[in-house]
């Protein structure tokens, strides 16, 4: 009878350590090590600055220090509660419009690594103005003026000439990571 015991410890145990390999197994070949590099997309890192002053913002936009030359647009939405007004300088002109009846504003000149639209350019303002609220308007009211801008690379012509811009095609960075020792 004690050797039945013995044998039974025994067989338990071996059946603990049989179920426990399996997973252990699993983690030793699943594990890997490797050299080399790899791209990553992360878009790209313009600076947007939005100044509210007396129901007015002003919109400045600059190009990253490592930015490739590139052709801006802004567009403008707010909520029906207030009365916008868009007035922008003569480097800005009116684009198309989207489905919802807000309007592109197209930054005509090319932007280089580290400008900006507002302090390096002359005739670059782009202001938004909020009509005051009308006296009826419930204090406290909320509204939004929300300023989405996009960028497209600048593309050239065989000639040298620029490329009017493509707006399909979207300006992104790659960073490449890791590299050979």
């Amino acid at each position: 009878m004690k050797n039945k015991w013995k044998l039974l410890a025994i067989l338990s145990v071996a059946m603990i350590l049989i179920a426990s390999v399996a997973p252990a197994k699993a983690y030793f070949t699943t594990y890997a090590t490797g050299k080399g590099s790899v791209e990553i997309h992360l878009g790209y890192r313009d600076k947007i600055t939005e100044t509210m002053k007396q129901w007015t913002k002003s919109i400045d936009i600059k190009a990253d220090d490592d930015a490739v030359p590139q052709y801006i647009r802004v567009k403008v939405f707010y909520d029906d509660v207030y009365t916008c007004t868009i007035e922008a300088g003569s480097n800005w002109e009116e684009g198309e419009t989207d489905d919802f009846g807000f309007t592109y504003y197209n930054f005509i000149p090319p932007v280089y690594a580290g400008q900006s639209t507002l302090n390096d350019f002359e005739n670059a303002e782009f202001l938004v103005k909020i009509k005051e609220p009308e006296k009826d308007v419930e204090v406290g009211t909320e509204f939004n003026v929300i300023v989405v801008y996009e960028c497209t690379q600048v593309l050239y012509n065989a000639d040298g000439t620029r490329q009017d811009p493509d707006w399909s095609r979207s300006l992104t960075v790659t960073e490449t990571l890791g590299g050979e020792e």
